[in-house]
């Protein structure tokens, strides 16, 4: 039986290798036509940049669909990232605290 850690962690370094092996691509049409490749991001920094923003916006964009349905305009990705997910990390921030605090407590 697979735990659902594991599954995450499969789905996403399956995520990172699309995105690596796209980078690549990228990179090499880049060179071959004499222009400057792009940083590939290391594996850490696209997961916290990239990866997780993009789940809490899916879950964002659902949950605005099925409660709202037609009566709200739901945000772009972009301004989502801008205004709701700092909200997100903070509160995330705020509850891991609490909990190091109540666990040092014990």
């Amino acid at each position: 039986m697979v735990t659902y850690h594991e599954a995450v962690s499969t789905q996403e370094h399956a995520a990172y290798a699309d995105y690596l092996i796209d980078a690549q691509a990228k990179n090499k049409a880049l060179e071959q036509t004499g222009q400057t490749p792009r940083p590939i991001m290391p594996e850490v920094n696209w997961t916290t940049d990239v990866y997780e923003p993009r789940l809490e916006y899916a879950d964002y964009y659902t949950e605005t669909i099925d409660k709202n349905a037609l009566s709200v305009r739901v945000l772009t990705y972009e301004e989502w990232k801008e205004t709701e997910y700092p909200k997100i990390l903070a509160q995330r921030a705020a509850h891991e605290s609490a909990f190091r605090s109540h666990v040092k407590r014990d």
